[in-house]
């Protein structure tokens, strides 16, 4: 290979990795916060009622949470148990690995202001409608066990049964930098690294018309026909909303088209196999086939609702501009790429170069 083009591929994933950086830095620390300092009696007490209102409490609860779909399965469990309604565990299960407040931000460097807020929208949207669907049409309420711990993505680290919440504040704003740094890194840190790698291989190896090329033919017929083979892609497979987003970014530059993109930001988050599973064996199967439906039919909705939009505001999307691979970076984005280099670096060094400690999962031992 040519030496010229691996320099190339370094300095585009350097590129991405500090251009993501200070928005992942600030999602951690904010994130950390969130998952310390939100009471988690007064979230219970507003999900238990089988209403509307206590849909919509649990889809807005779940976006700022930074929460993968694996991560939330545990805590999905928890707030069941602990009394919330069907429809309301549903929606969590949806909004809060759809969105979280790092990857809005890295929404937000990325795609601008407009994306960031039809992605959070769109989330919540989702997961309203289809918590529900599910709270109307579920059928009968199976008896929830604990499911299986998930070893396919995020920590598989034990969760305390002890909330946090009870502890001094000095222990609490501790636990909150452990839980933003340490916890939330190693739950991120190989998807983000894998997410960072190849967008850097799309950006330096594809041709800039790759994905356009393909448009004309009868394989892309036309936009829904890419936005359903986004779905196929992304429905099985376990995506994480922030790591994806740098993904999303890099296929765009390489013209795959925005309705597909918004499908696989959407569905993929919030649907896996273990996130199925686990649902079929909270709620039954008839809640987890309208999950499934739910999902897949709002993201290819939201989809076509983004390529109509830009089809009469077509100036208010700003996709990040990746001129033949390169952008300038700011001082103060290498350093924040540093940062979160030694962060990932020390993660994958627990994960994979001995066995990780227990460390704390803080929503999950909150709502324990």
């Amino acid at each position: 290979m040519d030496l010229s083009l691996l320099e190339r591929f370094a300095s585009t994933f350097w590129m991405i990795l500090c251009d993501s950086a200070p928005a992942l830095l600030i999602g951690f620390f904010l994130a950390g916060l969130l998952a310390f300092y939100i009471p988690t009696e007064l979230v219970l007490r507003h999900l238990r009622a089988r209403k509307l209102s206590s849909i919509f409490k649990a889809s807005a609860a779940g976006v700022p949470l930074p929460l993968c779909s694996c991560s939330v399965i545990p805590v999905a469990m928890s707030l069941r148990k602990a009394g919330a309604s069907r429809g309301a565990t549903t929606s969590f299960m949806i909004s809060t690995p759809e969105i979280g407040v790092d990857s809005a931000l890295l929404t937000n460097t990325f795609f601008g202001p407009f994306f960031t807020v039809y992605r959070i929208v769109a989330a919540f949207c989702t997961a309203a409608l289809v918590g529900w669907i599910v709270e109307r049409f579920g059928g009968e309420e199976p008896v929830a066990e604990a499911p299986k711990s998930c070893h396919s993505c995020c920590s598989d680290s034990p969760a305390p049964s002890k909330p946090v919440a009870q502890s001094g504040r000095a222990v609490k704003v501790k636990s909150a930098f452990r839980y933003a740094f340490i916890s939330l890194v190693d739950d991120l840190a190989a998807l983000l690294f894998i997410g960072f790698f190849i967008s850097a291989a799309v950006l330096t190896f594809l041709p800039d018309d790759f994905f356009s090329a393909f448009l004309g033919t009868e394989l892309f017929a036309s936009e829904w026909s890419a936005m359903l083979i986004a779905l196929f892609i992304s429905f099985p497979a376990y995506v994480c909303a922030t790591a994806s987003t740098p993904l999303v970014a890099a296929l765009f530059a390489k013209g795959f088209p925005i309705g597909a993109g918004v499908v696989f930001l959407l569905a993929g988050p919030a649907s896996n196999i273990a996130t199925i599973l686990a649902l079929k064996q909270m709620l039954g199967a008839r809640s987890m086939w309208l999950y499934v439906v739910g999902v897949g039919t709002l993201s290819l909705v939201f989809g076509a609702g983004i390529v109509l939009l830009l089809q009469h505001f077509p100036s208010v999307l700003s996709i990040r501009a990746f001129a033949g691979g390169h952008v300038h970076v700011s001082p103060v984005s290498h350093v924040a790429g540093l940062v979160l280099s030694a962060l990932l670096g020390m993660s994958l060094l627990r994960r994979f170069g001995q066995r990780r400690p227990a460390t704390k999962r803080a929503v999950a031992s909150g709502l324990a």
